[in-house]
């Protein structure tokens, strides 16, 4: 797509090579997105690198040729993706900036795809006429018969709307003799193009290879992963309940020092002829008090603290009965463990295959704030992994009473804190990854397999072999539309953040 002889920039290519690694990467990733159907995500790589160049210092011993040519190009996606989101006019207004350089160095190559987006634009708009101007204009610039045509159908879109049908079905004529005279099957060239496409192919696999990180999803049962968090849980009891048996036991030696002191008082008060002694036991500090009232008191309050250490006591017994009985469980919990870690379980998780994958596409695309989480289906089970370290965090399992016996999922969507999941017994199943003892809503509307969902913290819409797509309240769960129409069962579905 792009070439550079000696520093200057053949007419006709692109320059992107004289990027930045890091920018030239983001356009190929933008470039990926787009024709993917991911154009808010491309729309966000390239308005970055359109900040970036805004910079003075951006083209820096860059000639200046290549620095215009670049600025046309980058200018020239953003439109395509703005028209794509049906941003018709922001669209145009990118066009016109694509064009207006491409002027100013006479760049044949941008100038057609200038005048050919705006074509479109105006088509968009309902002016036919204008879009016809810009079409008529990108032919005298256009060398490529593939692009020609492309501009014959708009044209002839054009002729159409504006009532010129004569025009139109020479457009029409002119369209097919130009596929004909192209369309070559000869068995060399459909043969060399699949060669060149394969090579094409190992190339991306093999730069894939060396800029990525690879990651290995830890393999775990689901019952192994449910076992796992109930030791972890049954350690923190234990811990608790340790940490609560030591504080009775140091209040239960206070309480027996008091009573201690106090009968030591009150000993030596009945042996003293004394009508006043001293005590600290009253009020804290040393008073002097009279004899026959130390005796009241201190008898009074000795019969209170020798309860609270009866009290304080019993429940000693019973925090020491808790620890030993969460001690024995967690004995059986580690047995159970080491059974769910037996190697006959070990081969037989490892040919665990995934029915279905997902992951946010704000993470996908370095724009997600969240954690970076992949979740995978199994049968009935999802299992949610961390993106970087491949281990295995969580099992999302909806019990039989909410998700019914036959809960196999068949579609599956994760966007941010939530994991939505279509089933094969009708079923919608929400989970939000902060609380995930229960599914935070089971919606039922299908009247089959659920075989498409998407969705974010809003909405969510699922599509089934019923040929129905449903919308859905993403917090309540609530039905909010059923979407007849489609002839056949829906295979997939993809929402954006304003669709709806």
């Amino acid at each position: 797509d792009f070439a550079r002889d000696n520093g200057t920039v053949r007419e006709g290519s692109a320059p992107l090579n004289l990027l930045p690694t890091v920018d030239r990467e983001s356009v190929a990733k933008a470039s990926l997105l787009f024709s993917s159907g991911l154009s808010e995500s491309a729309l966000r790589l390239l308005s970055d690198l359109l900040s970036k160049m805004a910079s003075p210092s951006y083209f820096d011993g860059m000639e200046q040729s290549a620095a215009i040519h670049l600025h046309a190009e980058v200018n020239g996606k953003v439109a395509e993706v703005h028209l794509r989101l049906g941003s018709v006019e922001v669209a145009i207004v990118y066009f016109g900036r694509q064009l207006e350089l491409a002027n100013e160095m006479s760049l044949r190559c941008q100038r057609a795809a200038a005048f050919v987006g705006l074509g479109k634009c105006y088509i968009e708009k309902g002016d036919f006429k204008y879009a016809e101007s810009f079409l008529e204009e990108s032919l005298d610039v256009i060398a490529d018969d593939a692009r020609k045509i492309e501009v014959y159908s708009n044209l002839q879109i054009c002729c159409e709307s504006l009532g010129r049908q004569q025009k139109a079905a020479e457009l029409e004529h002119k369209i097919k003799q130009m596929n004909m005279s192209s369309w070559d099957t000869s068995r060399p060239n459909v043969e060399k193009a699949r060669s060149d496409l394969l090579a094409m192919q190992q190339r991306l696999v093999d730069v894939t290879n060396e800029e990525a990180k690879l990651t290995t999803l830890e393999v775990k049962s689901a019952k192994l992963v449910k076992l796992q968090c109930r030791l972890n849980d049954k350690k923190e009891e234990i811990d608790d309940i340790a940490h609560t048996l030591q504080e009775l036991t140091a209040l239960s030696h206070e309480l027996e020092s008091v009573i201690q002191e106090l009968e030591r008082e009150i000993k030596n008060a009945t042996m003293s002829k004394k009508k006043r002694v001293m005590s600290r036991l009253i009020q804290g500090t040393s008073q002097d008090v009279r004899t026959s009232e130390l005796l009241l008191r201190h008898r009074e309050k000795l019969k209170q603290v020798r309860t609270q250490l009866d009290d304080c006591m019993a429940d000693v017994f019973d925090h020491e009965m808790k620890l030993h009985n969460a001690k024995d469980d967690l004995r059986s919990l580690e047995e159970d463990i080491q059974l769910e870690q037996s190697p006959l379980m070990v081969r037989v998780l490892n040919r665990r295959e995934y029915g279905n994958m997902s992951m946010d596409t704000n993470v996908a695309t370095g724009h997600g704030d969240g954690d970076d989480y992949i979740v995978s289906s199994e049968g009935s089970a999802v299992y949610v992994h961390s993106l970087i370290s491949g281990q295995l965090t969580n099992v999302l399992l909806g019990n039989e009473r909410q998700c019914g016996s036959a809960c196999v999922v068949t579609a599956l969507c994760y966007q941010g804190n939530r994991v939505y999941t279509g089933t094969r017994n009708h079923l919608v199943v929400s989970w939000d990854l902060s609380k995930l003892d229960v599914p935070a809503f089971v919606g039922k509307g299908h009247e089959a397999a659920v075989t498409s969902i998407s969705g974010d913290d809003k909405k969510v819409i699922s599509g089934g072999a019923d040929k129905l797509i449903l919308i859905w309240n993403a917090v309540s769960g609530n039905l909010l539309y059923r979407v007849p129409g489609h002839s056949r069962g829906i295979h997939h579905i993809r929402v954006g953040p304003d669709w709806f």
